[in-house]
């Protein structure tokens, strides 16, 4: 892991944050823009917007150049007016947590997407789902007309967030994971505080009409019972498909062996103190792909973990991991651009921490 950050916010529109980034390679791009960054960001005026970085190595971005955004503000390439054309009398609107795939040429851009009008009450949302947009530069954007995705909306008006899409080439199908819980699913969550009780699974030939179930719980659900989520998912998954396995990669929260002064917000049901000890553990599943089913429950999935004691690394840094199985595990670092810089770990593994 590099010491420095891949992207800082910036002086205008996304000058308190930048955050959700996802990242695409482009080998017809010039060298210094092979890697392709949409991320999101916002400042105390504004709410979220997205913006596009470039790199030629895959660790240090440059937002695209103000004489070439659409807005003119260095970085800016998509507002939520233009993501969101239905929505003419908004007041306010938020387009974030974007995900971006590359196919034939094309950029195909899904994000979170919000809108409503007068002064913002349940009864004045304009908008609220998953939205899609595509280019051929990553620089000027076309949204869909019917933004958000009609297809993905459920009986409560929402259409979901926080996507994460993947085309399989073998079936030639579009697979999308989100998070779209339905409103008895988060009684019972231990923490509310961006947190998902699962991630949902949909499927599409054309990127636009996703077929997807809202009558069965989500297809990767969360477990208590499995100790690095003890206290839950956190919004967001990254999803990726090799020949005819998916894999998830979520954060979770968990309660055993976090660090001293290491504290999470939980719901009263946890304590009543608000507060728990708690780190933040990054987690694998991976299960078949037959055909174009959904992936398969969470309690059939099989399960990897990795705690995370440093983000960033300065001298030294512990990774410990837990599986859920008997296994052979295989701990490797790799570099930024996909190229293996050790092998930490290599041999069999019983149930639980290593």
């Amino acid at each position: 892991m590099n010491d420095e950050p891949a992207l800082v916010p910036g002086a205008d529109w996304d000058s308190l944050d930048v955050e959700t980034p996802s990242v695409v390679y482009d080998p017809a791009n010039t060298p210094d823009r092979r890697y392709v960054m949409a991320y999101s960001g916002y400042n105390k005026n504004e709410e979220y917007r997205i913006g596009i970085a470039f790199s030629g190595d895959g660790q240090k971005f440059t937002r695209v150049a103000a004489n070439e955004s659409p807005y003119g503000k260095a970085g800016l390439i998509l507002m939520p007016s233009e993501a969101l054309p239905r929505a003419t009398s908004m007041t306010k609107g938020v387009i974030a947590d974007p995900d971006i795939t590359l196919l034939n040429g094309v950029y195909h851009m899904w994000f979170s997407s919000f809108a409503c009008s007068g002064s913002c009450l349940p009864s004045e949302t304009l908008a609220w789902g998953i939205s899609h947009a595509i280019s051929t530069d990553g620089i000027h954007w076309f949204a869909d007309s019917a933004n958000p995705v009609t297809s993905l909306i459920d009986q409560y008006g929402s259409g979901g967030a926080q996507p994460s899409v993947v085309y399989d080439s073998v079936r030639s199908k579009w697979h999308l994971w989100f998070s779209n819980d339905r409103p008895h699913e988060r009684d019972n969550l231990a923490r509310n505080s961006n947190s998902v009780y699962g991630f949902r699974h949909a499927v599409a030939n054309d990127a636009k009409n996703w077929s997807v179930d809202y009558s069965t719980p989500p297809d990767f659900r969360w477990q208590r019972t499995l100790p690095f989520e003890a206290l839950g998912l956190v919004t967001g998954v990254e999803s990726v498909i090799r020949n005819d396995t998916a894999w998830l990669f979520y954060t979770a929260v968990d309660s055993i062996d976090a660090p001293a002064g290491s504290y999470v917000d939980v719901n009263s049901s946890v304590n009543s103190f608000g507060f728990s000890r708690g780190v933040f553990t990054l987690n694998s599943a991976f299960n078949g792909l037959r055909g174009y089913e959904t992936l398969n429950e969470h309690k059939n999935s099989k399960h990897t973990s990795l705690k995370l004691f440093h983000l960033i690394c300065r001298g030294s840094s512990v990774i410990g991991f837990y599986t859920a199985f008997t296994c052979h595990a295989e701990l490797n670092l790799y570099e930024i651009s996909g190229k293996k810089a050790a092998t930490l770990f290599d041999g069999d593994v019983p149930i639980g921490k290593e």
